[in-house]
């Protein structure tokens, strides 16, 4: 049965329509407590932890958070079918921001990227300590060049508009 045939059948009669009401009224409540929190949390970002601007992000699913959960065994036997060959170049994972070059572990941590936050920073300061000279950003835009550049002001990044 489709989502919209389920929900037209709860719909037909009072006691589903209201408990349909009553859950669609809690799903905005707490999208509405999450945004409160953020936006104090954007108030007191700067005084309190010297953060020099804030920026909400648009994205498109909770990735890299707990709600990620039911798509990891889904990951995880796909990576199992999946021939990952030992890197030339060990590869800096967002998960812990430290080289892998052992295809198991690096499967392992694509599973686990799914439901960890990005260390972004981290992982860009564990590439440029390990000798980074020049790098190439491929795709629309510069914002990759520019925040390797905010890290390091020497850094050698040429964006490639594809």
């Amino acid at each position: 049965m489709s989502l919209l045939k389920f929900v037209k059948k709860l719909l037909k009669n009072q006691v589903n329509r209201l408990q349909l009401l009553i859950f669609y009224v809690m799903e905005i409540m707490l999208f509405l407590v999450q945004l409160r929190r953020v936006m104090s949390l954007k108030k007191i970002a700067k005084p309190d932890f010297g953060a020099r601007m804030t920026v909400r992000l648009a994205v498109a699913g909770a990735f890299h958070t707990d709600f990620m959960a039911p798509a990891v065994e889904a990951l995880k036997s796909a990576l199992k079918e999946t021939n990952i060959i030992t890197p030339r170049i060990p590869v800096i994972s967002n998960v812990d921001a430290k080289p892998h070059s052992d295809p198991d572990v690096i499967k392992d941590l694509l599973a686990r990227q799914v439901t960890s936050p990005v260390l972004w920073e981290d992982s860009a300061q564990a590439i440029l300590s390990a000798g980074f000279e020049q790098g190439y950003e491929l795709g629309p835009g510069k914002v990759v060049a520019g925040i390797i550049k905010r890290i390091d002001k020497q850094a050698q990044v040429t964006s490639i508009s594809v």
